[in-house]
């Protein structure tokens, strides 16, 4: 049989509904390095590639103006407050340091 799930009820129980389990979006912190100023974005999303994409086709007004840009960095969280809360920390002054400190050691970044 095919179709979507179907309620159940066994011995006075209340109905369940039985089916597939969900799927659960990843949420990405990621860091995006301007060629033209070369400064660094922060930002999140559950898509990465389209969202660098649209960064660079200068749909997204805060960066258009920066573009273009390349992926550095990216970081899952299993959930969108977890990536959000990664991201306001990034952009403290503390967590900016630390970001770039990161960055640097590793090889992801060059300072210019």
């Amino acid at each position: 049989k095919t179709g979507p799930p179907r309620a159940t009820q066994k011995e006075g129980r209340p109905r369940q509904v039985v089916g597939p389990l969900f799927f659960r979006a990843m949420y990405y912190f990621y860091v995006l390095y301007s060629l033209k100023d070369q400064k660094l974005y922060k930002g999140v999303s559950a898509d990465v590639a389209a969202r660098v994409a649209r960064h660079n086709a200068g749909a997204t007004p805060a960066t258009e103006h920066r573009r273009p840009f390349v992926l550095i960095y990216k970081e899952s969280f299993s959930s969108k407050t977890e990536a959000l809360a990664r991201e306001r920390w990034a952009k403290t002054l503390k967590g900016e340091l630390v970001l770039k400190l990161f960055l640097f050691s590793e090889g992801f970044w060059t300072v210019r």
